[in-house]
């Protein structure tokens, strides 16, 4: 389209992942078959919120200034909210500029997405009057599917689940006496009898028209970015969408992890899984090694955790040293 003037009063959706492999491709997609919803091409994740904490460092050094002023608590009530609503503004703007519609359709919807909840909690601030849906999926398939397509180790793939699910329920929790604006979602209900009434749920928050959607056509959805196909994080030509193969069923990743991988998921992530019903076989006899291992392992975790963030602290050149 030639201007995308119109789009500026679009609801803005965004889509966050629970982390990579966690399906934002395939509800990014789903969300695009709607025929009142739009997407960038160009900036197809974008990443702002995962990022804003660089924002906050700005806004907090302009607040100070600011302040110097008397009068601007009373003239804009909270400074440090509004510059970053300003700036939220001006993003959301900039992704919409990127947006084109097909001929005759009238986007009154943008969905953005990204494989992330880090820092969610500056979603709401940061872009007023948004649609948050955020996607969970089982840890063990996304743990697995991460080894197999990003070469993830196994304490990455299930610390990582587990991080971004601390994140989704400090949200949650905080967010739970505010104006809906937000809504959790399973992959796994997005497939089979629940796809219906999960993308209704979504196009209620939303307000979309469900009776437009062609579900038929979301039963066809090529495949992009599996694990189970051969793709890989390095090679694009696996994420630009494959037939779905009629034995293709990515709820089963993970299901043939032994007993000691099993246990150390469920002392891991057990906060999570528990709060979205995943369940995992027990693991059986593993369950004395893992009382021994675990102590171990969480403290390995716990010595690479901080020697990454000391040296994320570094400056660039002591980085390259």
């Amino acid at each position: 389209m030639d201007s995308n003037a119109d789009l500026l009063d679009a609801t803005f959706i965004m889509v966050m992942g629970i982390t990579e492999r966690s399906g934002t491709n395939y509800l990014r997609d789903l969300l695009l078959l709607h025929p009142d919803v739009c997407g960038s091409d160009e900036i197809y994740e974008d990443f702002l919120v995962a990022n804003s904490p660089l924002l906050r460092r700005f806004i907090e050094e302009v607040r100070i200034r600011w302040t110097l002023n008397r009068r601007i608590e009373e003239v804009l009530g909270n400074p440090s909210r509004r510059i970053l609503q300003s700036i939220g503004n001006g993003l959301r703007q900039l992704v919409i500029s990127t947006v084109e519609s097909e001929q005759g359709n009238v986007c009154r919807a943008v969905v953005t997405k990204t494989p992330s909840v880090d820092h969610i909690s500056n979603a709401p601030d940061m872009f007023l009057n948004s649609r948050i849906i955020i996607l969970v999926r089982d840890p063990a398939a996304t743990a697995d599917s991460g080894m197999k397509s990003l070469g993830w180790s196994f304490e990455k793939a299930i610390h990582g689940w587990s991080s971004g699910a601390e994140q989704i329920l400090s949200f949650v929790d905080e967010n739970a006496s505010a104006e809906q604006r937000f809504l959790v979602v399973r992959f796994e209900d997005l497939f089979g009898d629940r796809l219906e009434p999960t993308l209704n749920s979504v196009f209620e928050l939303c307000e979309l028209d469900p009776t437009v959607y062609n579900y038929a056509a979301a039963e066809r959805l090529p495949v992009k970015g599996s694990s189970a196909l051969g793709a890989k994080g390095n090679d694009q030509s696996g994420w630009n969408g494959v037939p779905k193969p009629k034995d293709f069923n990515p709820l089963s990743r993970g299901k043939n992890w032994g007993p000691l991988r099993r246990a150390r998921l469920q002392h891991v992530a057990r906060r999570g899984m528990d709060a979205w019903g995943y369940e995992i076989d027990s693991p059986g006899g593993a369950g004395v090694f893992a009382t021994l291992l675990n102590p171990i392992l969480d403290l390995a975790w716990g010595i690479r955790e901080i020697t990454r963030r000391i040296y994320r602290a570094m400056p660039r050149n002591w980085q390259r040293r």
